[in-house]
């Protein structure tokens, strides 16, 4: 059995599993109590659902890379390494555009101009599709407060979203938007 705790909420889930019947049980929370998911040769089936294998077990997957495409890449690479602290991996021409590969807190991250005949948009406008991505960081307030000195422009400041994250928005070139969260402590009940 296997017992973690999810990092942002804080909640405790268990996974066990039993191999002789290829059976593995995934309980997580719900009220005061476990609720039991039974998970059958690889799907999930939903408590009290009368439908069996309405949900595909999670693949595993590992995060590779971030691509940013971007209007300039000389300035993008320079706001990336000299405002939030990327490293410079690599320059190189990718299918003949010029590429910067950075690593950032352990991310690799591509960012590149258009190709020939490519049209890309502006950026700007919020629209659906992925909308930013998140560093973790130890303290959003001291992270803000350097990442301004260096002349990065916050897009929204350090904010508490619920009792366990805390996060704050910056904005790069082409409109990139990146959020920076500072998991918190639960509070503790001062009566237990």
């Amino acid at each position: 059995m296997r017992i973690s705790r999810d990092p942002v909420w804080g909640e405790e889930y268990r996974l066990t599993s039993n191999a002789a019947v290829d059976e593995h049980r995934l309980e997580m929370p719900q009220g005061p109590a476990l609720v039991p998911i039974l998970l059958d040769s690889g799907v999930l089936a939903r408590p009290g659902s009368r439908k069996r294998g309405v949900m595909p077990a999670p693949l595993a997957y590992r995060f590779d890379h971030l691509h940013v495409f971007c209007s300039d890449v000389d300035a993008t690479e320079r706001w990336f390494v000299e405002g939030l602290g990327a490293a410079l991996v690599e320059r190189r021409l990718s299918r003949g555009v010029r590429t910067s590969e950075l690593n950032l807190g352990g991310a690799h991250i591509l960012i590149r101009a258009a190709r020939e005949g490519e049209h890309l948009a502006s950026g700007g406008a919020r629209r659906f599709g992925a909308d930013h991505f998140g560093l973790r960081v130890d303290d959003v307030d001291a992270t803000v407060a350097e990442l301004r000195r260096r002349g990065v422009t916050i897009d929204v400041e350090p904010w508490d979203f619920g009792p366990a994250l805390r996060i704050a928005f910056v904005k790069g070139p082409d409109d990139v938007r990146i959020e920076l969260v500072q998991p918190k402590e639960p509070p503790t009940d001062p009566s237990a």
